[in-house]
């Protein structure tokens, strides 16, 4: 009985020596190794692109994150992720009037009788616009507010923007998430430059003041954390290849007017033969602004 004693004795300091190395390896090998990784990622953002993307989307190497639903990749009607996306969702404390004129640039206004006339002058809409800014300057869904009586959604996941969005006084829903180019959630690099030229990072990194992790969304999951399949504009102006998030289930939805800020001609011919296959038509361009406004055909 004795032996027996000393043989699990022996056996329980073994097990609690390898408990001990096993966290001595992590606090010393690896955790250097992950501090020294994100130094030289942060110093050297624009070389060894993929290699620090990697490093930083990986969920085993980000340590600090809180582990949440939101740090798993959920299908885009997952009702968890719904619900934490409608969370989100909050109305601006003190709404008012606010002069236009004094925001918005002659080539933006150019813009507003385009887009009046693509939503058949109609009053008391909703749009949800991607890439909102601060709200207020060349904000296309102001005059919507003010002069049609619209509301909406508006979405920004630069946090400067988004800060500056709060304390507009908009009319409408703000939330300060990114949209995603997955049709499920997931951690992704959004860099923020100083220019507002801030957007969602996919392949490679360019020249961008800051990187903030954040969790993203697929649009499908807007619309039903607002609990709407009907909507009457969509704007997206996210600095990117918007086709590429345009991830909605389009049998499941119906959206009178998608209106698209396009990168390049290349950009142009893939959306309009995109939208054309998913029975949107062109209704207008304006070269200017970079812009394509798509309406639902009957």
């Amino acid at each position: 009985m004795d032996q027996f004693y000393i043989y699990v004795t022996q056996g329980g300091l073994y097990v609690l020596f390898l408990i001990y190395l096993s966290r001595w390896l992590v606090d010393n090998i690896y955790l250097k190794e992950h501090h020294n990784m994100t130094t030289y990622c942060s110093n050297h953002i624009n070389s060894h692109s993929h290699k620090c993307l990697d490093h930083f989307l990986n969920s085993d190497s980000i340590l600090d994150s809180d582990k949440d639903d939101l740090s798993e990749k959920l299908q885009m009607d997952d009702p968890s992720l719904v619900y934490n996306l409608r969370n989100t969702l909050i109305y601006s404390k003190n709404p008012q009037y606010i002069e236009i004129s004094k925001y918005s640039k002659a080539q933006f206004r150019e813009l507003f009788p385009l887009l009046v006339k693509s939503v058949s002058n109609k009053t008391n809409g909703f749009f949800i616009e991607f890439g909102a800014g601060d709200g207020i300057v060349n904000s296309l869904t102001l005059p919507l507010e003010q002069r049609f009586n619209w509301t909406g959604l508006l979405v920004e996941a630069d946090p400067r923007f988004a800060a500056h969005l709060h304390r507009r006084g908009r009319k409408s829903l703000i939330s300060s998430t990114c949209l995603g180019y997955q049709p499920t959630s997931f951690l992704g690099l959004f860099g923020i430059n100083n220019y507002g030229k801030s957007k969602l990072l996919t392949e490679d990194w360019e020249t961008y003041h800051t990187v903030e992790q954040m969790t993203c969304f697929p649009m499908y999951t807007y619309l039903l954390a607002l609990n709407r399949t009907n909507i009457d504009l969509v704007i997206i102006d996210v600095n990117d290849k918007a086709v590429d998030y345009l991830t909605l289930p389009f049998d499941k939805v119906l959206i009178d007017v998608i209106m698209i800020k396009y990168l390049n001609y290349n950009d142009l011919a893939f959306l309009s033969n995109f939208m054309e296959q998913k029975n949107y038509e062109t209704v207008g361009i304006k070269e200017k602004n970079s812009f394509i406004v798509f309406k639902k055909m009957k």
